[in-house]
C-alpha cells in the first residue's frame, strides 16, 4: 500500500481547516443576533477553547509540558493569527453575510500569505500555483463583485483579519513552529491575553448570557474553527508552503456559504454557485495538481 506523502498530508489538513472555518460565520452571527458583542464573542471562544485544551492535558497526565507551556516566541504569531483574525473577523459578522465575510476574508489572506512568502521566507509560486490563484480569484472577484451587502466597514474589517491570518502562516512557517494540540494552546492563550485587552471596555450582557442556545454556540466555536481549525491549520503548514494552505483555504467561503444557507437561510445564488466552481477549479489547479 501507497504511503501517505506529505504533499497530501498538507492538502488534507488545509481542506478539514476551510470547513471547519466555514462554521464560525453561523455561530458567530447567531451570537451577534442574541447581542453579545463581537469583542465578547472573540475572546469567549479564544479562552474557552485554551481552558480545553488544557483540561485535556490534565486528564492524560501530560503537564510535564508546563515547563514550556507558555511559549512566548508565539506571542507575535497569536497576535496575527488569533488577535487579528478572530477581533477584526467577528466585527466583520455584524453588517455583513458570513459568505462575504468569508470570501474578502479569505481573498486577502491569500495575497499576504503569497506576499510574505516571497519577503520573509524567499520563496515563490510555481506556474501551476499562480494559474490556479488567478482563477480562484476570478471566482471570488465573481461572488463578491454581484452580490449585495457589502458595506465599508465591514469589508475593512474582512480585510485586516485576512492580512493577519495570511502573515500568521508565513510566521508559523519561518519560525519552525509545528502543528498540534500543545501548538494550538499557546496561540489560544497569547491570543486570549490580546482579546481581553478591548473586551475589557465592553458590557457584557450576564444576565442573557447562560443559555442553551448561546453555550452550544460558544462551545461550537471553541471546539471546531477555534482549537481543531487552527490545529489543522498548523499542522498544514508543517507540510506545505503558507501560500499553498492559502490557496486550498480558499474553499472555505463555499463551506460557509452552504452552512449559512442549512442553519441561517442565507440564500446562495446562481452567481455564487458559478463563482464557487471556478474558485475550486483555481485551488484544484493551484494547490492539488501542482503537488
Amino acid at each position: 500500500m501507497k504511503a501517505i506523502s506529505n504533499t497530501q498530508k498538507g492538502i488534507f489538513f488545509a481542506l478539514c481547516a476551510a470547513a471547519l472555518n466555514g462554521t464560525i460565520g453561523v455561530f458567530s452571527k447567531f451570537l451577534i443576533y442574541k447581542s453579545l458583542s463581537p469583542s465578547w464573542i472573540a475572546l469567549l471562544k479564544t479562552i474557552l477553547g485554551a481552558s480545553i485544551i488544557l483540561i485535556f492535558f490534565m486528564a492524560i497526565n501530560k503537564l510535564e509540558l508546563k515547563k514550556n507551556i507558555f511559549g512566548t516566541n508565539f506571542i507575535l504569531p497569536a497576535f496575527f493569527g488569533i488577535f487579528c483574525l478572530f477581533f477584526f473577523e467577528t466585527h466583520a459578522y455584524e453588517t455583513m453575510s458570513a459568505a462575504n465575510v468569508t470570501v474578502i476574508l479569505m481573498s486577502c489572506s491569500t495575497f499576504s500569505a503569497i506576499l510574505f512568502t516571497k519577503l520573509i521566507l524567499k520563496d515563490s509560486l510555481g506556474s501551476r500555483q499562480l494559474i490556479g490563484f488567478f482563477f480562484a480569484a476570478i471566482g471570488i472577484s465573481i461572488i463578491l463583485g454581484l452580490n449585495e451587502n457589502i458595506t465599508f466597514i465591514g469589508s475593512i474589517n474582512a480585510l485586516l483579519a485576512g492580512c493577519g491570518y495570511g502573515l500568521f502562516t508565513v510566521l508559523l512557517k519561518s519560525n519552525n513552529i509545528e502543528g498540534g494540540m500543545l501548538t494550538t494552546f499557546k496561540l489560544l492563550f497569547w491570543g486570549g491575553v490580546f482579546l481581553s485587552i478591548p473586551a475589557y471596555g465592553t458590557p457584557f450582557p450576564i444576565n442573557d448570557f447562560f443559555t442553551k442556545e448561546i453555550i452550544f454556540a460558544i462551545m461550537g466555536l471553541a471546539i471546531f474553527p477555534s482549537i481543531l481549525g487552527f490545529f489543522c491549520t498548523t499542522k498544514s503548514v508543517t507540510y506545505i508552503s503558507p501560500a499553498k494552505v492559502q490557496i486550498i483555504e480558499l474553499t472555505e467561503p463555499v463551506f460557509a456559504s452552504i452552512f449559512a444557507f442549512i442553519v441561517l437561510g442565507e440564500g446562495i445564488t446562481l452567481v455564487t454557485l458559478i463563482g464557487a466552481i471556478i474558485t475550486l477549479f483555481g485551488v484544484y489547479i493551484g494547490a492539488i495538481k501542482s503537488s
